[in-house]
């Protein structure tokens, strides 16, 4: 079966290496599409090889990010007419496979037979107190970082077979049949580091305000777009507190055992979703799965 792997980068330096670097192990950078949104010479630079499209950047507005996934949407629906299966994540998003299931993430979802797929969604957390030493793109990020915590918002419906529409953020579908997949994770890297996350959020503050007032522009992204210095921190200080537990498998954690069968359900207006739930305990990442990437 023939994959198509679509991310956008802004300003991304960072992750996008370390994604391209990723998915070129299983398939041709001809297959990877890196929609830039601005005119981004460093980031053309790191994408060489790749389908590299240059995606004009409006100016802030209410519409902007409803309009932005509407154009992701209907980019990653045409070329279902074209490959077998589409994949799209943002730069800090990586859907792999238990690599003692399978080590090649692509060839295991090529054996799911199910129109629209979703990962068992997790986000890499932190511990700066446990973990001292900033993150590196010289090293594979499980070997720097070990745990981890259960957001189901990261379940996404990311892996499509035929044309849909995602809502912001990518987080539903308007396809109602969603398949939760066993053995298949989303890692979310927001919080890979904790200078970096605070870098991030003042980031998002400026990308979403309004340039000639400052002011952040009301229904531009989600309530994480607008994360002050002080939440932020105050964020972090949280994580530093949770309990740790340990598991030898992701996949059958009592979370996702709980809304399997009912996965994709969930409706609001067109789109089809899982259950969201957020967990405020870290997982000390099995070492099988500290592999991966």
């Amino acid at each position: 079966m023939t994959t198509a792997l679509i991310t956008m980068a802004y300003q991304d330096t960072f992750f996008l290496p370390l994604w391209i670097r990723y998915y070129a192990q299983f398939v041709s950078k001809k297959q990877i599409y890196v929609l830039i949104h601005g005119r981004d010479e460093a980031l053309e630079t790191i994408a060489v090889g790749c389908n590299v499209i240059n995606i004009a950047r409006p100016e802030i507005t209410p519409n902007f990010e409803k309009n932005r996934w509407l154009m992701l949407s209907h980019f990653a629906s045409g070329l279902t007419y074209q490959y077998d299966t589409v994949m799209y994540l943002d730069t800090d998003e990586i859907v792999f496979s238990d690599p003692t299931v399978c080590e090649n993430p692509l060839d295991f979802i090529d054996k799911i037979e199910a129109p629209v797929i979703s990962p068992h969604g997790f986000e890499v957390m932190h511990r700066g107190d446990l973990e001292p030493d900033p993150i590196t793109n010289e090293k594979p990020i499980l070997e720097q970082r070990e745990y981890a915590r259960i957001n189901t918002a990261y379940s996404k419906p990311c892996i499509i077979r035929t044309p849909v529409r995602w809502c912001s953020g990518g987080h539903a579908a308007t396809h109602p049949k969603l398949h939760l997949a066993q053995d298949l994770f989303q890692f979310h890297l927001r919080f890979v580091d904790e200078d970096m996350y605070m870098e991030k959020m003042r980031g998002r503050r400026e990308a979403t305000s309004d340039p000639k007032t400052g002011e952040h522009v009301a229904g531009v992204g989600g309530a994480n777009w607008n994360v002050t210095d002080e939440r932020a921190a105050g964020m972090i200080r949280k994580i530093r507190t949770w309990p740790i537990t340990q598991t030898d498998r992701l996949s059958g954690l009592r979370p996702f055992r709980m809304f399997q069968k009912k996965f994709g359900e969930k409706q609001r207006n067109d789109y089809h979703f899982g259950p969201y739930y957020i967990q405020k305990r870290l997982i000390q990442i099995p070492d099988h799965i500290r592999t991966a990437f």
